[in-house]
């Protein structure tokens, strides 16, 4: 009989304990351990790493060339020749510009239908020929 009360005694603590944390009365040690506790979380956030920049070689003209083609290809656009048409400067940088278009039959008259802008970083560009207007493209080189 006497295990039967110690027993109704434990379980009366633990009712009355749950009941006191469920109407929000907390005791002051825990109402102390919970800010040092998430002081102790904020402390231990992994922090971001930020990956050194990887140095590249400049792009040749040519690697530009071959980089206009390949937009060229991805995009879907055809044209029988690719050449160099000049440069100019694009979101503050030097560019190679390109056009592919047709070559008359007599060879004498180049037709440009589509406009490629490279820089010597690997920035490449497109020109939406509806608004005249360079669009990046995203090489994802490998």
């Amino acid at each position: 009989m006497k295990n039967n009360f110690k027993l109704l005694t434990i379980c009366a603590a633990v009712i009355c304990l749950a009941l006191l944390c469920a109407c929000g009365g907390q005791s002051a040690a825990k109402q102390t351990a919970q800010p040092a506790a998430s002081a102790a979380v904020q402390t231990q956030a992994p922090v971001k790493k930020t990956p050194a920049p990887v140095e590249s070689e400049p792009l040749t003209e040519e690697d530009a060339l071959d980089d206009a083609v390949e937009i060229m290809a991805r995009r879907g656009e055809t044209g029988t020749t690719v050449m160099k048409d000049g440069n100019e400067t694009i979101d503050g940088e030097a560019c190679w510009t390109f056009a592919a278009g047709t070559t008359s039959a007599d060879g004498g008259k180049f037709t440009a239908m589509y406009h490629y802008a490279v820089s010597t970083t690997g920035r490449a560009w497109y020109m939406d020929m509806s608004t005249g207007n360079w669009v990046e493209f995203n090489m994802k080189r490998k």
